[in-house]
């Protein structure tokens, strides 16, 4: 019997043992880097257990059609004639599913190949299905190969996107050596991947995926402990929340109220219950504020009749504002006489601020017909949410709009905040409406206060409206957050701009931002440096730009302060600063 004939048998007992679906024979691989050789051939063959994990996700695995004896004989006979076939087919769907459906097929027998075939693709979408499905299936064989050779693709987001999908399957066998593999392979943001893995187990293994994080470092604790919160709650409530306050170090207890909010989606009297017996004051607000808000979404009568057992404050604010949404959602003229009702005057003003864009970003028209039911102290607020709402659709409505309410008290400010909103939308309309509406300082300070978000939409267009800014104060801020939005984008630009301003205090400021930026190399942040006059601004930039540097050009950094050399003070500032960035030393 020849080597293809054992093959093609092989094939056809896992496609009868699996109902005839490739993906469901994958369920029954357990952890095969681990087994001896005798071990790994038996479970390879589909002869072994499965493995416990495989076993757990196995109702949750999508199959895909079955691939056909023909198809396995044509594959195993010519791979890339395959392929090729696969890649002719016009249908984008169809091709990618079968491309994906081929690739996995071919990755159970020879993974490298198959990889390296999956390489020479030139279709972009098409490489992509094909490895996918080649790099999966090769994770469950080989994990430590197929993760360093997803690793060593060119950096996009695809190849992140694929390292995901790795470490999820390899999760799914062994989380143990998942974890072990973003140490020992290098891999782009391993903190990221790390907590990925720690979710993935948590969703079929919660209890051991806390027992390794409460073995690991503070800091490592702090990071992972909230990765697995909802699916350990979710299935282990008591055990869960036992943990949460074992490792949790804050009077507020901020992990275990972030499991008892979600606690409460479910199981809102309980949540509730815990929450109202919670051992200190700080952590019976912390979590009482947090179950409100969530149980709010489904029963915002219940939420409402504990309302009051929360003191004033940030938490009793959230709680209102929660409440007050979800109210809003069915009867937004129900959701005001409540928040009316409200004794607090600082939770009832946050809260109509959170109702009325709620229901403006639904409704404009409506949220703007409920305006004289909104008390005073929260009129601005609704006034210029419903502008911003007409503003992501119709500009010249929204400047109507606002501009009906320019004899109310606090108009200025109304117009400010509005004209902040819609600059990244329109700059040029924000900048018309703040110069046909208001005078003075509070023109200076509405057109300064814009500035930031034209200057990252259109810089040429900031530049000029900087010199419309009468107040001396305002004006500096102004060409500061102008220079450093516009050399974001456009360095040279930028520079050129800061050079044309008058001497005096305004330029040096622009010029501390063209030094601060990253941007700019030794030379030119030396060039730049010598044309600040204030003696103390330049000290400000060198600062600034020793920290820049000694990230990227540690001997530029010693260069720099050479020429400029720190003050005790702020040599030590520095210092602070670099040993936060990790800096081995001077």
């Amino acid at each position: 019997m020849t080597q293809r004939t054992i093959l093609l048998v092989i094939v056809s007992l896992a496609l009868g043992a699996a109902g005839g679906y490739w993906l469901g024979w994958r369920g029954h691989i357990s952890s095969v880097h681990a087994l001896e050789p005798s071990a790994r051939e038996s479970v390879s063959r589909g002869t072994g257990a499965p493995s416990e994990f495989a076993t757990r996700l196995s109702s949750n695995e999508v199959t895909r059609p079955p691939i056909s004896e023909a198809e396995t004989k044509n594959l195993l006979d010519d791979p890339r004639a395959s392929i090729k076939a696969a890649l002719a087919l016009a249908n984008h769907d169809t091709r990618r599913n079968q491309l994906a459906r081929l690739g996995e097929a071919w990755a159970r027998f020879t993974p490298e190949d198959a990889w390296q075939e999956a390489l020479r693709v030139a279709d972009p979408a098409a490489r992509r299905a094909l490895q996918n499905a080649i790099a999966v299936e090769w994770a469950s064989q080989e994990p430590e190969q197929a993760l360093a050779s997803v690793a060593a693709l060119a950096p996009d987001w695809q190849r992140d996107e694929l390292l995901k999908q790795v470490m999820t399957e390899i999760t799914r066998h062994d989380p143990h050596l998942a974890l072990d593999l973003v140490k020992a392979i290098k891999v782009p943001d391993p903190d990221s991947l790390s907590a990925l893995i720690v979710k993935e187990w948590s969703r079929y293994d919660p209890s051991n995926a806390a027992q390794w994080i409460e073995g690991q470092s503070l800091r490592f604790q702090g990071r992972f402990a909230y990765q697995i919160a909802d699916a350990y709650v979710a299935q282990q409530p008591s055990e869960a929340l036992e943990w949460a306050l074992r490792i949790s170090r804050s009077p507020e207890r901020f992990l275990w109220s972030y499991m008892l909010r979600q606690m409460a989606i479910h199981d809102p009297h309980e949540a509730l219950r815990l929450a109202l017996g919670a051992e200190n004051p700080a952590q019976r607000t912390q979590a009482l504020g947090g179950v409100l808000g969530s149980i709010a979404r489904s029963d915002p009568a219940l939420a409402t009749s504990y309302l009051e057992k929360l003191p004033a404050g940030q938490y009793r604010a959230q709680a209102a504002m929660q409440i007050a949404s979800r109210l809003a959602e069915s009867s937004p003229a129900m959701a005001l006489d409540w928040l009316i009702s409200l004794d607090d005057r600082a939770t009832r003003i946050q809260a109509f601020m959170q109702v009325g864009h709620s229901v403006a970003q639904q409704d404009p028209d409506a949220a703007a017909a409920l305006l004289d039911r909104v008390p005073a102290e929260a009129r601005s607020a609704w006034i210029g949410a419903v502008a911003n709402a007409y503003s992501e659709h119709d500009v010249d409505k929204a400047v109507q709009w606002i501009r009906k309410f320019q004899d109310e008290p606090g108009y200025a400010r109304t117009v400010q905040r509005f004209a902040i909103m819609m600059a990244g939308r329109s700059p040029d309309a924000a900048l018309n409406l703040i110069d046909r509406t208001m005078t003075g300082k509070p023109r200076d300070e509405a057109l300064a206060g814009a500035m930031p978000m034209i200057a990252s939409q259109a810089p040429e267009t900031a530049a000029r409206w900087v010199e419309e800014i009468s107040d001396d104060n305002f004006r500096s801020n102004a060409i500061a957050n102008v220079t450093s939005a516009w050399a974001q984008h456009d360095f040279p630009a930028a520079r050129k701009w800061v050079m044309s301003l008058p001497s005096g205090s305004p330029r040096d400021q622009a010029l501390v931002q063209l030094a601060s930026n990253g941007i700019a190399s030794l030379d030119e942040t030396l060039s730049l440096l010598g044309q600040i006059q204030s003696p103390e601004q330049r000290s400000q930039a060198v600062l600034a730009a020793a920290a820049r540097l000694g990230r990227s050009d540690p001997d530029g950094m010693r260069t720099l302060l050479r020429r400029y050399p720190l003050d005790p003070q702020q040599r030590q500032q520095l210092d602070s600063m670099l040993e936060h960035q990790g800096w081995d030393g001077w």
